[in-house]
């Protein structure tokens, strides 16, 4: 179903208004009309020189050319001058865009990975075997907005959550798994710190037994107390806990940020 626009007297309402972003509505039968429609114009350009950033677009029937804009790579502002003339591969789509640093790039794969291969993707463009491609007909197509939305589970900072079992035997588990800020699993390796304490953030206090059931052990700092670890392929640390009755405190460290789970070991 086609778009519903303003009926033409909610329109010819809008003349000499200003509407959101500073737009003033040319005054409908102004003299001179040119010098209003030139204001008009020049201010929805300016505006669109966010939008148009970096934008792809055919510069002739066998190249493509891309615009001047601005983007962050982590804290660094990068600027890219925009270009022209840029060759296509024939008989292929085209996956184009900017890499962290600036370069810009095509391929005839696919866009990168950004999680392992950072990267800004601009467009594709499906090239015949003349090289001739139209943007009426679909072949080329922006793909800037994948830059633009990005589900929180992509950021690849890793957390870290705690499961306890207390066997009411006098053991117990805690099981550490690497997790994205969305609180999904990732499935990598990383290097964990973990100890055992009788208080919250407490210091390493040897327990009967506190040790790597899952992991691998890299260093005994303390024994039955501290170790540094790395997870298995899935992002899990399993501790294996033998202690007396009472309320114990885990601790993991991963990239720098200490975490915490109690656990109560019961039925000795």
């Amino acid at each position: 179903m086609a778009e519903l626009y303003r009926s033409d007297a909610e329109l010819t309402a809008l003349s000499a208004t200003t509407m959101t972003g500073g737009f003033v509505i040319p005054t409908q039968n102004a003299d001179p009309h040119y010098v209003h429609l030139a204001k008009f114009w020049s201010r929805v350009a300016d505006a669109m020189k966010v939008l148009t950033g970096m934008e792809v677009y055919k510069d002739t029937t066998t190249t493509y050319a891309v615009r001047a804009g601005k983007y962050y790579n982590g804290d660094t502002l990068v600027t890219y001058a925009g270009s022209t003339a840029n060759a296509l591969t024939a008989s292929n789509t085209n996956y184009i865009y900017l890499t962290a640093a600036g370069v810009l790039t095509k391929n005839t794969s696919a866009f990168p990975t950004p999680t392992t291969t950072p990267c800004l993707p601009l467009a594709t463009i499906a090239a015949d075997a003349d090289m001739y491609y139209s943007i009426d007909d679909g072949d080329l197509v922006d793909e800037r907005w994948r830059a633009l939305f990005h589900v929180v589970g992509n950021v690849r900072t890793p957390v870290l959550t705690f499961t306890d079992t207390d066997d009411a035997d006098g053991t117990g588990t805690m099981e550490i798994q690497v997790q994205d800020m969305a609180g999904i699993d990732i499935a990598e390796r990383y290097a964990i710190r973990t100890w055992i304490a009788a208080s919250d953030f407490g210091t390493p206090a040897a327990q009967t037994d506190f040790s790597v059931t899952t992991g691998t052990e890299i260093q005994e700092v303390e024994a039955n107390a501290d170790y540094e670890v790395v997870c298995d392929a899935t992002g899990l640390v399993l501790m294996n806990i033998v202690a007396a009755d009472a309320t114990y405190y885990v601790m993991a460290e991963v990239d720098g940020r200490i975490y915490s789970e109690s656990i109560a070991i019961t039925g000795n």
